[in-house]
């Protein structure tokens, strides 16, 4: 077996590379308003925002842009 650590992390899809950003970058934002001592309002939607961008590499949810790409692409319903 290869030497790779558990904190290495490859993802050959850009989607989820994006999704994962995204969500990293919110918690950042949230943690920095925190420390900045905002009201918990800031905090608690970009918390919210970042597990809706990793429900979608779970599947758990779906953007309605991720639907709206599936639909043009492929024909359901034929």
């Amino acid at each position: 077996m290869g030497s790779a650590s558990s904190a290495e992390l490859l993802l050959t899809n850009r989607r989820h590379f994006e999704l994962l950003s995204s969500a990293s970058k919110k918690v950042e934002e949230c943690i920095r308003l925190l420390r900045a001592g905002e009201s918990l309002e800031g905090p608690s939607l970009l918390i919210r925002t970042a597990l809706e961008d990793l429900g979608e590499i779970t599947g758990e949810t779906v953007s309605d842009t991720l639907v709206e790409t599936i639909f043009s692409r492929f024909c359901v319903g034929k």
